[in-house]
């Protein structure tokens, strides 16, 4: 591949002297000596003819970053490329320790989907585009950056993708370390949401089965989503979770498969007979608490329990798994800061308007693991009551499910404001009238007391939870 660099002035003929910036860049190549970095350089001939001056560097049939903007693959090593990017650093013969870091990786990256969901790139990416050179982050602070050295992302990605084709209806991975069978079906749709679409797939001959969520919009929360359940499946805690099988990719779609549970959902048990037994409530927090307990200990926050993200593995004996971790977010190196979540399920905290009203206090806008505790005390109400906490009051009368002899308002009703801001400054009343309706056990009430809590720091903890009375 050749260079080209028009001379400076007319005239110029062969033998004569070469403009500074052309030296510079040719001296920078030649004692570089860094072929790993740099693209190799071959030579560089002035023409007489065109007045031009050409290099000859090596050729690269994939092309240049531009050519990929937008890829899976660059939003997958978009941490490894900036890392090496940052090591390209211009010889100390030229008189400069360092030189500006190339940002043009960068620029195209949408602010608004960054800031939303990774805000240490944002921070990062402020600290190389300041606009005073004594203000500019320079090539070692870069290197130090968190955000350059966390390369759990290109390792865990890499460690399950599975290389695949498409054949007619037919899915095709040449690699199947993480699931049996290399030849897969489409078969019926079991699920849709803002998320995606989860279709079933089936091996050729029908010996297995697994889910697969097909996302169209190959975002940085797909990635994410990858990024959890490789970080959980990694260490051996599918009692806890879904089984993460691999992620493959089509032109316009990434795909996350998972082992398939036949059970379905916990949405699907609310007010059932089988929920009804306190028993099966009992077991299924036990597990979720045991299941956040090792979530967390990874600094991993949910941010998304509800019953849709717990699939039923087993009734008898009771086993549950958490899935969907779309918006799951590892803390190591970042903050949790956006407000994410369902409506009805996040904790106060969470949001810029309820975070005022809490009685005492005084955080910012950061939060914790806390509020999956909040999350799980929401779902905890549900289904020992077949409603959510904080729902507006009705004049409709409640009556015993015929299914389940829970008492049950039929009609949906939507979160009530002004209630849960009356509780987070103080008001408690409203919670304890609405548990005593339904008889429940004092233990049960202390606990859903205990999680319940709008001051995040005053929270009942995940182990002190498990050692309740109710268990």
């Amino acid at each position: 591949m050749v260079k080209t660099f028009r001379t400076l002035g007319s005239g110029v003929q062969l033998g004569t002297s070469i403009p500074n910036c052309i030296v510079h860049e040719i001296e920078a190549i030649l004692k570089a000596d860094r072929e790993d970095l740099f693209a190799r350089f071959l030579g560089w001939y002035l023409s007489d003819r065109d007045w031009n001056t050409d290099f000859a560097v090596e050729y690269f049939e994939d092309g240049d970053l531009d050519n990929i903007m937008g890829a899976t693959w660059l939003k997958i090593n978009a941490r490894s490329i900036t890392q090496q990017l940052t090591l390209r650093r211009a010889p100390r013969s030229l008189g400069s320790d360092s030189v500006d870091f190339p940002v043009d990786l960068l620029r195209n990256s949408s602010v608004a989907e960054i800031k939303k969901n990774h805000m240490e790139i944002l921070e990062f990416m402020k600290s190389l585009l300041a606009l005073t050179p004594d203000a500019r982050i320079t090539v070692e602070e870069a290197l130090e950056s968190p955000w350059v050295f966390e390369f759990k992302q290109s390792q865990y990605f890499s460690d399950y993708e599975l290389p695949t084709t498409f054949e007619r209806n037919n899915i095709v991975h040449s690699r199947t370390e993480w699931g049996p069978g290399s030849k897969w079906t489409r078969e019926a749709k079991i699920g849709c949401g803002g998320y995606g679409t989860v279709w079933l797939q089936r091996s050729h001959g029908g010996s297995y089965e697994r889910a697969v969520k097909a996302i169209q919009n190959k975002g940085v929360d797909s990635l994410r989503e990858i990024e959890i359940l490789s970080m959980v499946t990694g260490r051996n805690l599918q009692p806890y979770f879904v089984e993460f099988l691999g992620w493959y990719e089509s032109f316009d779609s990434i795909y996350i498969a998972m082992e398939y549970i036949e059970g379905g959902d916990l949405s699907k048990a609310i007010g059932t007979p089988w929920l009804a037994e306190a028993e099966n409530t009992k077991e299924i927090t036990k597990q979720l608490l045991e299941g956040l307990s090792a979530l967390h200990s990874l600094r991993i926050c949910h941010r998304d329990l509800k019953p849709q993200s717990v699939l039923i593995a087993s009734r008898s004996p009771v086993h549950v798994k958490i899935t969907d971790f779309g918006i799951s977010k590892s803390q190591i190196g970042t903050f949790l800061r956006m407000t994410y979540g369902t409506e009805g399920y996040y904790a106060p905290e969470m949001s810029n308007f309820l975070r005022r009203e809490i009685k005492g206090f005084k955080g910012g806008d950061e939060y914790t693991t806390a509020v999956d505790i909040w999350a799980l005390g929401c779902l905890l109400h549900e289904m020992l009551t077949s409603e959510l906490p904080f729902l507006r009051r009705t004049t409709t009368y409640y009556e015993d499910s015929n299914e389940s002899g829970i008492q049950v308002n039929t009609i949906p009703r939507e979160q009530d404001l002004k209630l849960l801001m009356e509780f987070c400054g103080g008001r408690k009343e409203d919670l304890t009238e609405s548990l005593e309706r339904f008889y429940l056990e004092e233990p049960v009430v202390e606990l859903l007391q205990c999680l319940l809590v709008p001051r995040p720091d005053e929270r009942i903890s995940v182990g002190n939870a498990l050692s309740s009375s109710w268990f």
